[in-house]
């Protein structure tokens, strides 16, 4: 299976948000961590788990946390072609860095291959020239269920300025073999500059994404709250999404994808080109061909009717989620029903 995936991390506007390090002595910039990927031929889904990602200097011993959720996150990689997903926003000490750590869950990946078989997957260490601490590659220890991606380049945060840092993981370069049990991932993983960044955006066609919760739904305008940032969304002119479907998710806190095709971090404003509800719960009814009954986490149970392209093999007491459309009560309409492992 031969594929390409991409992490991008961009420190953006910095101190445009009010972030600070506090006592005044300190001076700091504002990392804007975003994660992208191109298709990846060979499989429907290719869902790792992110435990932390962080800026490091070996020299010093100083670092600065970018990412650290308080579960892990789960993240599948094929949803985000062609888009730039906002991560967080982190404030670090303006100083030089020498390497930027990404801290995965071993165990599981979860895969989805063409024909719509289901694997669950462990990350291993990357063992080509059979050194598998070099720099750039997934590296697993023996024990335990982490693994790491040790990404070496100078990274230069800089007080109330912009800089860029991008992580290129590369699963052209990969090794993923869904023979064994458990089948086995390893991939590298390449550093790119500002400049690199943004000519892979225009290369790719990439759009900025943001992903979230409603906390105020208007007629042509929402709130969105992104890992405690609340960005103001227009989604006047987004035509894939029903404004009922909107109003699910603001109603029983279902997470909501949007594509900008228009972004500002500065004013956190988007103007949506696409929008994504993702209902997720328990099928307690139905099939993929007559229509599914989903329990939704707060209990609320919703009607999902095709026609629908079922991911996985979806039976009663899956958990799924569900790509809503549109919605007439508790009647929903939806692009994709994907198995949630």
């Amino acid at each position: 299976m031969k594929g390409k995936l991409t992490i991008l991390g961009a420190v953006l506007g910095a101190g445009l948000f009010a972030y600070n390090c506090g006592g005044g002595e300190t001076s700091s910039g504002t990392v804007s961590l975003y994660l992208t990927d191109d298709p990846l031929d060979g499989a429907k889904k290719v869902e790792v788990g992110i435990k932390e990602i962080r800026l490091e200097h070996t020299g010093t011993g100083t670092g600065c946390t970018v990412f650290s959720p308080d579960q892990t996150y789960r993240v599948d990689l094929t949803d985000l072609a062609t888009t730039l997903r906002l991560l967080d926003v982190t404030n670090c000490p303006a100083q030089p860095y020498n390497r930027l750590v990404v801290v995965m869950e071993k165990f599981p990946v979860n895969v989805i291959d063409q024909t719509g078989q289901e694997y669950q997957c462990s990350l291993i260490s990357y063992n080509e020239e059979g050194d598998p601490r070099k720099p750039n590659r997934t590296y697993c220890p023996d024990t335990g269920n982490e693994c790491y991606l040790y990404v070496s380049g100078a990274v230069n945060v800089i007080a109330n300025a912009n800089t860029d840092v991008a992580l290129d993981f590369s699963l052209k370069d990969s090794e993923i073999d869904l023979r064994q049990d458990p089948c086995t991932v390893a991939f590298k993983v390449y550093p790119l500059h500002a400049m690199g960044m943004w000519e892979h955006m225009e290369r790719e066609g990439d759009e900025f994404e943001i992903e979230g919760y409603i906390t105020r739904l208007d007629e042509n305008t929402f709130e969105l709250s992104v890992n405690g940032m609340t960005f103001t969304v227009d989604y006047s002119l987004a035509t894939d999404v029903s404004v009922d479907a909107l109003q699910l998710a603001s109603d029983h806190n279902l997470k909501v994808e949007v594509e900008c095709s228009s972004f500002d971090i500065s004013t956190a404003t988007c103007v949506a080109k696409e929008i994504e509800v993702k209902a997720r719960g328990e099928v307690v009814g139905g099939d993929c061909n007559l229509g599914l009954t989903v329990r939704l986490e707060d209990g609320h149970e919703i009607t999902v009717n095709p026609p629908m392209e079922c991911e996985g093999s979806i039976t009663n007491s899956s958990m799924v989620e569900a790509e809503i459309v549109s919605c007439s009560g508790t009647t929903c309409t939806a692009h994709e029903v994907e198995l949630v492992f």
